[in-house]
């Protein structure tokens, strides 16, 4: 009966020795590892973390709004031209001067357009226009004339005084509030970079500590199998040599599942991982 208890007691020793064994060494089983410096996640974290890509278009959004609100009261330039033929038969060509009156006319305009912060806007018009007829009533042929007209308007009620610029004001202080954005998104993601790369310090830290404690709770379990060979220890003492293990065991999987949730956010925040097959890679703070 003793013997069937020992070689279960011993099953049972190799069964915690081989998980043990397991965990300690597993982090040693990937071969792969990114050295990290903190100065270098604040570099990756600046130059590759989505959000600030994101908040980095908002300011130039914003220099389009400005610029948009103040095209307001940019200066407009209008040219044009028409010509005209016609052929219209007389029935008094004594006083039309021709049988078949034929005129030939061409037209230029030229205008210019400036609106001002009042509200209001001036303007300039110069007009040229050539004029040729087979009349002979015509007496200066082909005829030119130009006229150059001056205009200025001014509302009185609505739309007068800066309020005009309004626009202009609101899209400059939507670009500030922006760039203030921006900072503060700076300001955030630099602070989570730090934290989590000295979180993933300590976490390995702690590793280290876990895996000292196992290997001491496997050590004492040793002792105590030994003991009781001997007749020196009890089944007791086995028993709770064991379950120190267990427990032991269970601290140093703990640790590394912080180990592996801090990488996960250091990667999310610093973009660090292209590649969706890399991204199990340990990363390792120098």
């Amino acid at each position: 009966m003793k013997k069937k208890h020992r070689l279960g007691y011993t099953l049972c020793f190799v069964f915690i020795a081989f998980l043990c064994t397991r965990s300690l060494f597993s982090q040693d089983q990937t071969d792969e590892q990114i050295e990290l410096t903190l100065s270098k996640a604040i570099s990756l974290a600046l130059e590759s973390n989505l959000t600030i890509r994101i908040q980095r278009i908002s300011p130039q959004i914003q220099d389009l709004l400005v610029t948009q609100a103040q095209g307001r009261f940019d200066p407009v330039i209008s040219v044009g031209s028409d010509a005209d033929w016609s052929e219209q038969p007389s029935l008094t060509p004594f006083i039309t001067g021709a049988e078949v009156r034929t005129s030939n006319t061409q037209g230029f305009v030229l205008g210019f357009d400036d609106p001002i912060f009042t509200g209001g806007s001036y303007g300039l018009t110069f007009n040229s226009n050539r004029s040729e007829s087979n009349s002979t009533r015509q007496t200066v042929n082909p005829a030119y004339g130009s006229d150059f007209a001056v205009n200025i308007t001014q509302p009185l009620l609505e739309g007068f005084g800066t309020v005009n610029n309004s626009s202009i004001a609101i899209a400059r202080n939507n670009k500030d509030i922006s760039h203030l954005q921006l900072k503060v998104q700076l300001i955030n993601t630099l602070s989570q970079v730090q934290n989590t790369y000295w979180e993933l310090v300590f976490a390995r830290e702690n590793l280290k500590v876990q895996e000292l404690a196992a290997k001491q709770a496997y050590d004492l379990l040793t002792v105590n199998q030994r003991r009781k060979e001997v007749g020196k220890a009890t089944i007791s003492d086995v028993l709770q040599a064991q379950a120190a293990v267990a427990s032991r065991e269970a601290d140093v999987i703990a640790a590394q599942d912080v180990i592996s949730d801090v990488e996960d956010r250091l990667k999310r925040i610093t973009n660090l991982i292209q590649n969706e097959a890399l991204w199990g890679v340990a990363i390792t703070p120098v």
